[in-house]
């Protein structure tokens, strides 16, 4: 097997993971424009398409390694730096470029993750509220007002 070969197979590996981690960006972009916006409805279908995508970037990225293995590529960090920096420019560019993408990708899924929390927390407290108004009986004061605090006779007791 010549060299050019395994670094083909490389290059196609990386572009190909590459491809689907692009369309995974754009499905997050998307996710995280829907969060901010408070809607509910577009949701279920967003997280089918990321699981799939998940699903196609756990797959590529076993390709990946996989075609590095055939080249011969080292696996640990110390030993495939130590290889990058002997790789032709073109595919290091692209390595580059393919680390950046997937840093966006983790910020973007980190964001996201960020407002799902806050989404459930308002959820929660506004949960917590109104079983604690179910909990409270409706009251009246001698002025025949609400009492919100609970002190005054129940509604339809004398």
């Amino acid at each position: 097997m010549t060299v050019a070969n395994p670094l083909a197979l490389l290059v196609k590996a990386l572009d190909e993971e590459k491809q689907v981690l692009l369309k995974f960006v754009a499905i997050l972009e998307e996710e995280q424009k829907i969060l901010i916006q408070g809607g509910k409805d577009e949701l279920p279908p967003i997280t089918k398409t990321k699981t799939q995508l998940t699903d196609s970037l756990t797959s590529a990225g076993e390709s990946r390694a996989a075609a590095f293995a055939a080249a011969g590529v080292p696996v640990d960090k110390e030993g495939f730096s130590t290889w990058l920096q002997k790789a032709p420019v073109k595919f290091r560019e692209q390595w580059a470029a393919f680390i950046a993408l997937a840093g966006t990708a983790k910020n973007l899924n980190d964001i996201n993750g960020r407002l799902v929390a806050e989404r459930l927390s308002n959820n929660q407290q506004a949960i917590q509220v109104l079983m604690a108004a179910a909990n409270r009986p409706a009251t009246y004061g001698p002025d025949g007002q609400t009492n919100a605090l609970g002190s005054g006779r129940t509604l339809g007791s004398a």
